[in-house]
């Protein structure tokens, strides 16, 4: 008979796996993915270092379940700040302006999560995350022109555009941190750039309002 887990067995273990990736998260929010090793994990999780191994088959795999952590949730908080039955150019701003206020106020997660090399798992999850913003701005653009607030267009490039053009804004300001910010650090300037980014971002919707309508929206 082939042997099953225990209900509370099986919980112990989930305890000790999400208490690692808990560990790891922390790690890339402090100092970056060169910030996590196998050792430090463990000792953050007070657990030994073979305990890594018994959930993770390497550490790429224990990256890789980071990055899911830490991008799900930021995903999850712009589909939130998208919800509700505001018009969807309304909803859109609200989505673009939560994902460019987090990402400069926790910059140094963000980086990690948008730009900071970090080998080929993390590279594959970081083309998924980008998919779940792609889908989520999509559906707002196909909501809008399905009640005649937004232009019949190309939805899937559209919002491919809003992705790429909230990654290449941000990538900068979130990457100069510490010594490289400098005495002129971008990320003064947090409010400004949010707004600059939200409204250039309206305008690459062909929506059916006026440029002063969509000026009040950003």
């Amino acid at each position: 008979m082939a042997y099953r887990r225990t209900p509370r067995i099986q919980a112990r273990l989930d305890a000790a796996r999400d208490a690692l990736v808990t560990a790891a998260v922390g790690r890339v929010a402090e100092g970056g993915w060169a910030a996590v090793t196998v050792t430090s994990v463990a000792r953050d999780a007070q657990v030994a270092t073979g305990t890594v191994y018994r959930h993770f088959d390497d550490k790429d795999a224990l990256l890789a379940a980071a990055f899911r952590r830490a991008a799900g949730r930021e995903l999850q908080v712009v589909a939130d700040a998208a919800g509700g039955d505001d018009p969807p150019i309304e909803r859109l701003a609200a989505a673009l302006r939560v994902f460019a206020e987090r990402a400069l106020q926790g910059h140094r997660l963000a980086y990690a999560l948008l730009a900071e090399p970090a080998g080929t798992a993390v590279e594959a999850e970081r083309l998924a995350y980008r998919r779940g913003y792609r889908e989520r701005f999509a559906a707002m653009l196909t909501d809008g022109i399905a009640d005649g607030s937004i232009a019949p267009h190309d939805v899937e490039v559209v919002a491919a555009a809003l992705v790429g053009a909230c990654g290449e804004v941000l990538v900068g300001p979130v990457a100069a941190t510490g010594a490289d910010a400098g005495a002129a650090d971008p990320l003064d300037a947090t409010a400004d750039r949010v707004d600059a980014l939200v409204a250039t971002c309206l305008r690459a919707v062909p929506t059916t309002s006026t440029s002063d309508e969509l000026g009040a929206i950003a």
